[in-house]
């Protein structure tokens, strides 16, 4: 009976240290996950910048073919102007 005694000590043990193990983990994660939203605003907007030209004003020509340039280069102004001052996953009444 010794044997089982011992053996139920070290599973427990093992348990023990697989839980110890994974909420450092998790405690890790969650420490260094405080700036990742910050990135991925500036992650799209690079992505933006980079695909504008090639790939999204032909595409926002073809949708709307009667804008004069005028008219873009507002709608693009404000277009940057609201995605600075009011990100995506900001509360509606903090919105300006």
């Amino acid at each position: 009976m010794p044997s089982q005694a011992s053996g139920s000590g070290a599973i427990a043990r093992s348990w023990g240290l697989l839980i110890f193990r994974v909420a450092a983990l998790l405690s890790i994660v969650l420490v260094c996950s405080g700036g990742s939203s910050a990135y991925s605003v500036l992650t799209h907007e690079e992505i933006v910048d980079l695909l504008w030209t090639p790939e999204i004003q032909p595409l926002l020509l073809k949708r709307f073919p009667t804008l004069s340039t005028d008219q873009r280069q507002v709608s693009i102004l404000s277009f940057r102007r609201d995605s600075v001052e009011s990100p995506p996953n900001a509360p509606t009444q903090l919105r300006t």
